[in-house]
């Protein structure tokens, strides 16, 4: 990480893992088989496409993002209790600063999903490519398939 800070001045902290943590269990989805090491790594890729993407000048919709962070914390307030509970429950003095953070968070995540999507949009995989990388899998690591697929 130290090699990736000095040379594109990216930083993943403690609390951005926590924060990441905090936001998908805030959306439902269940941590209990994520890792810190495999959040980390996410928001490691997530922080290098997003300092490609405004290198490429990669633009995302800024109304499109804040009337998404207006459904998400409607959302979540409402599984909460109220707004009031989410500010607690996210350590924020104000909904103005959780809202920031929320549109910040969005923002981030739709700079690296439009940068990666650039990134593999002209990728072609042939079938003899999937051919090759399936029989790589060790026999008994390979997923089992029912008859009627080929």
């Amino acid at each position: 990480m130290r090699v990736l800070e000095l040379v594109l001045g990216v930083v993943v902290l403690d609390s951005d893992i926590d924060k990441q943590f905090a936001q998908l269990e805030a959306s439902g989805v269940s941590t209990k088989d994520i890792s810190r090491c495999q959040l980390f790594g996410k928001l490691l890729e997530d922080k290098l496409y997003i300092h490609h993407a405004i290198q490429d000048s990669i633009e995302v919709n800024d109304a499109e993002i804040r009337s998404y962070v207006d459904q998400q914390l409607e959302g979540f307030a409402s599984q909460i209790g109220s707004m009031d509970k989410l500010i607690e429950y996210y350590n924020k003095s104000s909904e103005q600063d959780l809202r920031d953070e929320m549109y910040e968070l969005n923002k981030n995540g739709q700079m690296a999903s439009k940068m990666q999507q650039k990134v593999v949009e002209e990728i072609e995989v042939t079938p003899e490519e999937v051919r090759q990388f399936f029989n790589k899998i060790p026999k008994k690591e390979r997923p089992l398939f029912g008859t009627e697929l080929r």
